[in-house]
């Protein structure tokens, strides 16, 4: 039966009757096509499915409308709409009997199933996967496949360029077939990258822009809602020091995005004098979103011992691309067996914006226990270079000691994690604006270099380092460093830091800045009783302040450390280790003595630091004359500070103590500066092996003491002997320096009186008052 629509029917009108012939069973129904306001109306022949066609079980004529009841079987998912033609012309078909072909009819949206998706666990369905996309794009429609079961096998590189729905399908990925360089799955953009190319006057203009501080690029403003990235071969930077040393290093290189009239957004971080390659990448418009969906790896992935690396999931080569709500594991009762890296599940290239976000994946295997199937490079789960304004939240990805970092990446900028336990954060080379809030990172770590704002908030790390910068790349940050309300979780005996900044000394072919500000606020080291005589300290600095090739080392003009406590031990922190201060650069910044007047460089604030009594919690030094004004010259502040104890060396500062208690303190015979201790506790220690002992001070000139006490630690009645470790004082004796109100404590004026020794009044007078000119 069939019957015929009026060339007034609308849209509706054809929806409910399709919907209608689903319902019914019907055999025949009509159809108009919806392009035109006035159509001629032709009718529908509902059958079994498109295979029935094939097989000649149904027959069928050109110009037929036919609508299937499945790919394979009525009610397999696969139901479509198809014309009956003679030729396909560029249109996606299925070739049918009498060399006539089914042409698919546009649709709101298509699945795998429409394409002959088999999910039989035997078939490759990456075949029909690709055929539905590469239809989708044509098409600009989505694909939306809610759910099932796929098998995807030597399918490689299929293209999305639509929103994909994947709900909760399953894709089984075997790796077996994986290939260096061939993603299974690859989000395109509209648009390919292409070259820039100006006349020698519109360059030279451009390569005055680029430079640090630029935001407005006009000679670009014709590449609005592109990704630029431009790069001199010619000019070498980041060359990679130790074991993977690279005598190259990399082109000196930057990206950013344009906006209207060449407003750009992304920090340029290099000077340059040329550039070799000048590219543009259309970012589209509007966001492509891949939502949904499970990934079971199969984890052999193939290749010998120390092979290249293998793409097994995603590759992003699109703008302004989100992923979410996604699952990525291994298949039930498989294992990790590959010895060849993989470059990431998740790689993005050459992208501006992006959203990663309510993922779990996890890292790959690495460091095995039978050393022939240790793999001889890092292997990663997300992964990539090149992105600019890249946000990953809510990602899970932890695993046991033998697994990688899930995290491996170069030239990230503007780069945010919210919100994801993580076992690593490894950005190799130049990561420029980053910032880590309300996290977790695994024994792994948080390992960084490059520069911009880097600021970590409400995050643990389960490592015995918080954050290391990368020593084979200098170990550098130019930039603001801000830490607060964090905490790192001591996994074992050995040392423990807060931040290490170690570089090689070696020309790592850019200077090496240990960050312009390092600001932390409410960190806490959780540790536990058994690793007390681990030593905990804030930062681990080189031994020296000037590369032998590389030149001199840039340090921070501020450093504060607010509300810095241990918990689980007894034993506190101590500071950092300056064994050479002589050549450290300060950039612009000035210091010295001028004018006879001693003028700091850089300000260092230490607040409410629980420190360790045990050990010497600030030792500078110098090893020959100062470099010139730009060396490093410190204003140091301890306030609150319990224990302190501090060797100035030769160095040149100033100190100022306040409300602290004093364990030892010390200079060298050549140091200059000013020292303050200000209501300050002065401890003279019993004898301990552990414990730093002693005040000297060799200057002669600016130290004063205002209201101080001076008293033995402890309790009972040490001996008076104990006294001569303090060589500005001696009883009823010399008094050294500048004292207003100077105490001596009760269990000091215990030991007198059992002594049988009266303190003489002169000596009492010089401790209320006494200046440093005055007869000692």
């Amino acid at each position: 039966m069939s019957h015929s629509l009026t060339e007034k029917s609308s849209r509706r009108s054809v929806i409910a009757a399709l919907s209608t012939a689903a319902l019914t069973g019907g055999v025949a129904h009509p159809v108009v096509s919806l392009g035109k306001p006035q159509v001629k109306a032709k009718t529908v022949k509902v059958i079994p499915s498109l295979v029935s066609l094939q097989d000649g079980s149904v027959s069928a004529k050109a110009n037929e409308i036919i609508e299937t009841l499945g790919y394979f079987n009525p009610g397999d998912g696969g139901r479509a709409c198809y014309e009956i033609v003679n030729s396909l012309d560029g249109e996606f078909g299925e070739s049918i009997t009498g060399n006539l072909y089914a042409k698919l009819l546009s649709t709101e949206y298509v699945n795998y199933k429409m394409f002959g998706a088999q999910g039989d666990g035997v078939s490759d369905d990456g075949e029909a996967i690709l055929k539905a996309h590469s239809y989708a794009n044509k098409k600009k429609i989505p694909v939306v496949n809610p759910s099932g079961e796929f098998w995807i096998k030597k399918t490689k590189r299929i293209p999305i360029q639509t929103n994909t729905f994947w709900g909760n399908t399953i894709f089984h990925i075997d790796e077996s077939f994986n290939l260096p360089r061939e993603p299974h799955f690859e989000i395109l953009p509209d648009e390919e990258g292409k070259a820039i190319v100006l006349d020698q006057k519109t360059k030279a203009s451009l390569v005055e822009k680029l430079k640090p501080g630029t935001k407005f690029i006009p000679e670009l403003e014709a590449y609005r809602n592109c990704l630029v990235v431009v790069s001199d071969e010619e000019d070498r930077i980041g060359r990679r020091y130790g074991p993977d040393y690279n005598p190259r290093g990399w082109a000196r290189e930057e990206f950013f995005y344009v906006e209207e009239h060449g407003r750009i957004i992304g920090d340029i971080a290099w000077t340059f004098q040329n550039y070799t390659h000048l590219m543009a990448y259309p970012c589209g418009y509007g966001y492509l979103t891949l939502e949904g969906g499970t990934f079971l790896m199969s984890g052999d992935n193939p290749g010998v011992l120390g092979g290249p690396y293998h793409q097994n999931g995603i590759l992003i080569r699109r703008s302004r691309t989100i992923i979410r709500n996604q699952w990525v594991g291994l298949e039930p009762g498989r294992a990790d067996i590959s010895l060849t890296p993989r470059s990431g599940f998740y790689t993005f290239s050459h992208v501006y914006d992006i959203l990663l976000e309510n993922v779990r994946l996890i890292p790959w295997e690495k460091i095995r226990k039978e050393p022939e199937k240790t793999l001889k490079a890092g292997t990663y789960g997300i992964g990539g270079a090149r992105v600019l304004c890249g946000t990953f939240r809510n990602l899970t990805a932890e695993g046991s000691p033998i697994h990688w970092g899930v995290f491996g990446t170069n030239l990230f900028k503007n780069f945010r994690i919210e919100n994801c336990r993580l076992n690593r954060v490894d950005v190799h080379f130049h990561g420029w604006n980053i910032t880590i809030k309300d996290s977790e990172i695994g024994q792994k770590g948080l390992t960084l270099t490059g520069g911009g704002e880097l600021i970590i908030e409400n995050t643990r790390v389960f490592n015995n380092v918080f954050l290391n910068f990368r020593s084979d790349y200098g170990a550098k940050w130019d930039g603001p460093i801000r830490i607060l309300n964090s905490r790192v979780i001591a996994q074992g005996r050995g040392n423990v830091s807060l931040m290490t900044m170690t570089p090689g000394d070696f020309d790592y072919k850019y200077p090496v800045v240990f960050g312009k500000q390092i600001l932390v606020q409410d960190f806490i080291f959780v540790s536990e009783e058994k690793w007390n005589e681990s030593t905990y300290s804030l930062i681990r600095f080189p031994k020296f302040s000037v590369a032998k090739e590389g030149g001199r080392l840039v340090f921070p003009s501020r450093i504060e450390f607010t509300n810095i406590q241990v918990d689980g031990r007894e034993r506190g922190v101590s500071l950092f280790e300056l064994p050479d201060v002589s050549s450290f650069d300060l950039r612009e910044k000035k210091g010295g003595l001028l004018y006879g007047r001693f003028q700091p460089n850089s300000s260092w604030k230490f607040s409410n630091v629980q420190l360790d009594s045990d050990s010497l919690g600030l030792s500078l030094d110098r090893t020959q004359e100062f470099a010139d004004d730009k060396a490093l010259f410190p204003a140091i502040t301890f306030t609150d500070c319990q224990g302190v104890s501090v060797d100035l060396g030769n160095s040149m500062a100033s100190v100022d103590l306040r409300n602290s208690t004093v364990n030892a303190f010390s200079t060298g015979d050549n140091f200059q500066g000013k020292i303050l201790f200000d209501n300050c506790s002065i401890l003279i220690g019993a004898d301990s092996s552990k414990q730093p002992v002693g005040f000297t001070i060799r200057t002669k000139k600016g130290v004063s003491f205002s209201n101080c006490e001076i008293n033995f630690a402890g309790e009972g009645s040490p001996s008076l002997k104990l006294l001569d470790r303090i060589e500005f004082i001696k009883i009823n004796g010399p008094l050294e320096f500048n004292h207003t109100n100077t105490q001596l404590g009760p269990n000091i004026l215990k030991a007198l009186a059992d002594a049988g020794i009266q303190l003489n009044s002169d000596f009492v007078r010089r401790l209320k008052s006494h200046h440093e000119l005055e007869p000692i």
